[in-house]
């Protein structure tokens, strides 16, 4: 049930800003005092983004501006479609479910295979207007939508129930190669403003690319594998004995995800956990 009219939060058509404010005011909702004071701050950039501007931050058409909370960043409309996915899901890899009521429930293949990470935390299906935000941030040199995307991150993470902030957080790198073609990596700056909102360090070296591969969109999910196959190396001294918490913007097949995982792990980090914003 994607809708913002979910029961779940008591009000309808909130925006990014209302529902993290009706998170934390939750009857029966305990949080940590460092998972409460996160989430005040990614309020407070949520709210601070959106009071700069009077056009909403998805379609940048004229939003609501009576309330400087529940109408801050986006329209109704874009509110709306751009609801956190909330059932219908596995919550081991994120693989979305045709009933989009069903509670959350591993899927037969985490159930058969367990996943090399520990959570994971996603904010809703790579379509509508989450993948035309994406595709645009990721392509089309949309790094004006990089601050609503963190917000949306960070909202995802508490939403999931995560049993404890990161000690850090590794951004999924790009070679250099591809680095330079396109200016900028996507995931490092989706895992800047979260680093910030969660009040962690954000460490882009922890884990680095190390080959470069062809693109992956084209492959199967068997050849995406073993194409990435010694693509990336984690730096030990950095995540030896820490909680890693992995970001990238979009999961198709997950061998992107899986392959760093096992790296962060071999390199003796201690929980990996991963946050991508859509599940393809």
């Amino acid at each position: 049930m994607s809708r913002l009219g979910n029961e779940w939060f008591g009000l309808a058509r909130l925006n990014l800003a209302g529902r993290l404010a009706t998170l934390l005011r939750m009857p029966g909702q305990v949080m940590p005092a460092a998972f409460g004071r996160a989430a005040t701050r990614v309020l407070k950039l949520a709210v601070g983004v959106a009071l700069s501007k009077e056009r909403c931050l998805a379609c940048y058409g004229l939003r609501a501006t009576d309330s400087p909370v529940c109408d801050a960043v986006l329209c109704a409309a874009c509110a709306c479609e751009l609801a956190p996915r909330l059932a219908g899901y596995c919550p081991g890899c994120g693989e979305l479910y045709a009933q989009a009521d069903d509670p959350p429930h591993l899927c037969a293949e985490c159930l058969r295979t367990p996943k090399p990470w520990d959570s994971f935390f996603f904010h809703g299906p790579y379509a509508g207007l989450l993948k035309d935000i994406l595709l645009a941030f990721k392509f089309r040199q949309g790094l004006g939508h990089a601050r609503l995307l963190q917000a949306l991150a960070a909202e995802a993470f508490f939403l999931r129930g995560g049993s404890g902030l990161p000690d850090l957080l590794a951004p999924v790198p790009l070679h250099p190669r591809r680095l330079a073609w396109r200016g900028y990596n996507q995931s490092l700056e989706l895992a800047r403003g979260l680093a910030h909102a969660l009040d962690r360090p954000l460490c882009h070296s922890a884990l680095m690319r190390i080959r470069h591969t062809p693109p992956q969109a084209r492959l199967d999910a068997r050849t995406r594998r073993i194409n990435l196959l010694g693509a990336f190396r984690a730096d030990e001294a950095q995540v030896e004995g820490r909680r890693v918490l992995l970001v990238d913007d979009i999961m198709t097949t997950g061998a992107t995800i899986e392959q760093c995982a096992l790296v962060l792990k071999a390199a003796g980090a201690s929980v990996v956990d991963v946050l991508v914003l859509a599940r393809a």
